[in-house]
Order: C-alpha cells, then structure tokens, then sequence
C-alpha cells in the first residue's frame, strides 16, 4: 500500500471516528422522550426502605408509620390501616414520569396548584422517609391535567425545587387519616340474629327476639298494657344495625371515658351461640363504642374431642376474629346508628285504639210506638 492510500485510509477512519463522537454528543444532548424519564429515579429500589408516610393539607398533617412490618396511624394510637393503600401510594411515587417541565416561577404555582399546602392552597404535600427520618421524596401533588390514554397526568413540584413538572402516573393521594383505614368494624346481618336486649343508662330495657331463624319479623317483649307494636317488622332495623356497622373516628380505648351512668348496652345474640356486646357513650356527633363478642351457648365444646375439627364458622371462632380487630379501640359512628341502637319503647309502640261502637242489633224488627 503507498503513502496516498495510507493517507486516504486514515482519512476516512477519522472521518468515521469524528461521525460517531458528534452522533454520540448528540444522542446525550438530546432530552429524553415525554415519559420515559422518572421524576425520582433512585426510589424503585428503595422502596422497601420507607418507614414512614407523611401527608400534609391545608387541614393539618398525619403521619402513617411502620412498627415491625405492620402500617398504622401515628395520630390514631397506630390504628391499623390498608397495606394494600400503602403499598399503591409508594409504587405510584416512584412510578412518576416526567412529560415536561413547567415554571420554576413561584407567582405562577398558584396556577398549576403547587403551592405548598395552606388555607389557600388545597394542594398535597407527601413526604416519604427512611427510618433514619431522611426524606427519599417530598412532593407536591398539585392540579389534575388529564390523562394520556387511561393514565392520569398532573403538576407536581419536588419541596426543595424551585420547578413544577407536568408527570403522569397512576398515583392515588389519601388526604385524610380515614381514608387509609377500613372503615368496616362489623357485618352481622339480621338474618344471624336471635335476640337483641338494650339497656339505657336509666334502667329502661327493651329487648326484641324470634324463636325460628325463618321468621321475619322480631317481637318485643314486655309491651305496656293498653300499648301495640306500631307495626310488626317496627323492631328489624334494631336487629339489622350491625349488617354494615361503619366508623366515623377511632381512638385507643384508654383516651374514652366510658362512665357508669351515661354509657349504654346493646347486645345481640345469634342462633349460634355469639354474642356481641356494645357499651355505647353518645356524643353531639354519634356515639363512642366498646365491642367485645363472646361464644355464649355455643354448641361446640370448649375443649374439642381428639381427632375432630372444630368447624370453622363456630361461635367462639367468630367472636376470636372480631375481638382479634376490636380489642383495645373505641369507635365512633354515626348519630343515625345511634338513633336505631338506643330506640325506646315509646318509639316502638302506640297506645291502642279502642273499637268504634257497634250499633245494636235488634233482631231486623223495627221499634213501635205503644202509644
């Protein structure tokens, strides 16, 4: 090969190399496309590392905290609430993609909702931590923007950034402490129930019951004379308030006072044997409420004979599960359960009419006049 060839040769091979290098420079120049990027790219594989949730609006903050694997409410006594939640809120998080920027200009937050949570603000500050207590991501959900097919976009702003971001992601914000939780304390349907006894804290009981799981309706015993049933299904919601018994608030037991004298007691009975019992202190709002459930009557015995399973429906199996949920917590529920739970007799009865007057029989002879 001659020294023109070399130098050809050389000459394309640096023409070649030169082509790369700029093809490469620009590739690296050139912006990612929209929702290819993470807004937080390190948070996938730290997810496991967030020890503690904290959620802030313009009506104050809470925080959901892990206590050796379990999740619970910090400002609820540590109130159990929804892994399932949890587990959606940090994965959202992390799954965040940019589509583009948006302003970095405060006076233009108001605009995108990223202010920082206030009274005149409605956006939401969310702040994952590590059990050291380091943030490993602060940020403010702002407006919805719509959606790219079925996936939802909306403005964001990392707290220690100056720049809002249009991002999408499937992200669900909880803003109040409720929301995490199952609101669900009890589902005892009507159906269950035998009998069912109040008593209210000045002595009046009423108690209502049915002696035949078939039969419809409840009677109520020990009707004042001159007094009826105002109809004969009048006592089926008291039996019935525990289908779908639901919370309002809850706290740790020891933060109520339930005192003797103002407390209420409802029990109902089931044909299998359980018993559930609530000790209900009314307030402006509802009610506060202790359960306990007990296997009273039940047919399975104590102590099961060797080689035989205890079925698992039976009554001392159900009242384990439901103290296993309730020990240790009062509820609070709405006022309208409580308008069906501490019904009096006076709201159940009316006085009985008295039969018209008959007119008298006299034979079909008409009276006449001896005169």
């Amino acid at each position: 090969m001659n020294r023109t060839s070399l130098a050809v040769l050389a000459l394309i091979t640096a023409l070649v190399v030169i082509a790369a290098v700029v093809s490469y420079s620009r590739r690296q120049s050139e912006p990612a496309s929209p929702g290819s990027e993470h807004l937080y790219p390190a948070l996938e594989d730290h997810v496991n590392d967030v020890a503690s949730i904290t959620i802030r609006t313009g009506d104050g903050e809470f925080m959901i905290s892990r206590h050796e694997g379990d999740w619970g409410l910090q400002t609820k006594g540590g109130y159990p609430v929804s892994f399932e939640k949890v587990k959606q809120t940090i994965l959202g998080l992390a799954d965040l993609r940019i589509i583009e920027p948006k302003t970095s200009r405060p006076e233009y937050y108001d605009r995108l909702g990223v202010n920082e949570p206030g009274p005149d603000a409605e956006a939401v500050l969310i702040t994952l931590n590590d059990a050291a207590g380091d943030a490993l991501a602060s940020l403010v959900i702002g407006d919805p923007a719509g959606a790219s097919g079925r996936v939802p976009r909306r403005f964001v702003r990392k707290i220690d950034q100056a720049r809002a971001w249009l991002v999408q992601g499937q992200l669900t914000v909880h803003e109040r402490p409720l929301d995490w939780v199952e609101r669900e304390i009890l589902r005892l349907p009507r159906t269950r129930v035998q009998s069912v006894t109040i008593t209210h804290p000045d002595g009046e009981r009423i108690h209502l019951q049915r002696d035949d799981q078939s039969r419809r309706n409840f009677a109520v015993d020990d009707v004042p004379e001159g007094y009826e049933l105002q109809s004969d299904a009048i006592a089926n919601p008291i039996a019935n308030a525990l289908g779908f018994l639901r919370m309002e608030d809850v706290a740790p037991i020891d933060e109520i006072d339930f005192a003797p004298g103002e407390v209420a007691t409802v029990e109902f009975r089931c044909f299998n044997g359980l018993l559930v019992t609530l000790e209900l202190l009314p307030t402006d709002e509802g009610a506060w409420i202790e359960l306990c459930a007990s296997a009273d009557g039940d047919a399975v015995p104590a102590e099961p004979e060797p080689d035989v399973e205890t079925p698992p429906d039976t009554a001392a199996t159900q009242a384990g599960e439901i103290n296993d949920r309730v020990t240790g917590w009062a509820f609070r529920i709405s006022q309208s359960t409580v308008n069906i739970l501490l019904k009096r007799m006076s709201d159940l009865t009316r006085p009985v009419e008295p039969e018209p007057d008959q007119p008298q029989d006299n034979g079909g002879t008409e009276e006449v006049d001896a005169g």
